[in-house]
C-alpha cells in the first residue's frame, strides 16, 4: 500500500528494538537478493549476500500510541549480492521505505485527519505528530501537504479524494487491529493495526 521500494527489505525486527541495538548481519540477512533472486545461503556454496556495512537513517514519529513524536537515527544494514553485484538495504519493521516518517505515525496521522469525529485540520495533525518544527523565517502553515501525498501514494482503486483515500487506508489498519482493542478509538486501532500487520 504505502510500501514500495524494490531494493529495500523490511525486517521482522521492529524499529524500537533495532534502535536500542543494531541487529547482527546474520539476524537480518535476507533469504534472497531482491534484485536478481539469488539465494543468500546457497547449499554447499559461499554466502550469496554479503554484509556491506550500515547507513544512518533518520526516522521521525512515535514509537507507541500517545507518545510524543521524536526524531531518531537507526543504522540500517546493507547487503551486496555476489551474483548481480548490486546492493539492497534492510530496514526495521515500522520504517516506510522512501519516507522519513514511521509507518505507524503515517497511519495515525491519516486516521486522525480522516476518521476523527472532531475533524481536526491537517495543520493540527501536523502539530500533534510531527517533531519537525518550521523555521521562524517561514510563514505559518495552514495545511500539512504531507497528508495528501501519503494518501495519494497508496495503491488504492477508485477515484477517491485524498481525505477519502486517507480514511480508506486508516480503515484497512483498523481492521487489522487486535481484538482486545475493539473499545479503543479508531485512531488508536489504526495505529495498533499497522504495528500488528503492516503489510
Amino acid at each position: 500500500m504505502l510500501l514500495s521500494a524494490p531494493k529495500v527489505i523490511i525486517s521482522d525486527v521492529d524499529v524500537k528494538e533495532w534502535h536500542a541495538a543494531t541487529p547482527s548481519v546474520d539476524r537480518v540477512r535476507p533469504s534472497r537478493c531482491p534484485r536478481c533472486g539469488a539465494a543468500a545461503r546457497p547449499v554447499g556454496e559461499p554466502l550469496g549476500l554479503w554484509g556491506h556495512g550500515t547507513r544512518k537513517r533518520l526516522c521521525v514519529g512515535s514509537l507507541r500510541f500517545g507518545a510524543a513524536p521524536d526524531r531518531l537515527t537507526v543504522a540500517v544494514r546493507r547487503f551486496l549480492c555476489r551474483r548481480c553485484t548490486r546492493t539492497c538495504t534492510v530496514v526495521p519493521r515500522g520504517v516506510c521505505p522512501g519516507r522519513i516518517y514511521l509507518l505507524g505515525t503515517i497511519v495515525w496521522a491519516l486516521a486522525l485527519w480522516a476518521l476523527s469525529a472532531d475533524e481536526p485540520s491537517a495543520a493540527a495533525v501536523r502539530g500533534w505528530l510531527s517533531p519537525l518544527k518550521k523555521s521562524p523565517h517561514q510563514p505559518a502553515r495552514r495545511d500539512w501537504a504531507q497528508l495528501r501525498r501519503w494518501a495519494k501514494a497508496a495503491d488504492l482503486a477508485g477515484g477517491l479524494a485524498p481525505k477519502g483515500r486517507a480514511g480508506r487506508i486508516a480503515g484497512i489498519y483498523v481492521g487489522r487491529s487486535p481484538p482486545s482493542s475493539r473499545h479503543s478509538s479508531l485512531t488508536q486501532r489504526a495505529f495498533l493495526g499497522v504495528i500488528r500487520q503492516p503489510f
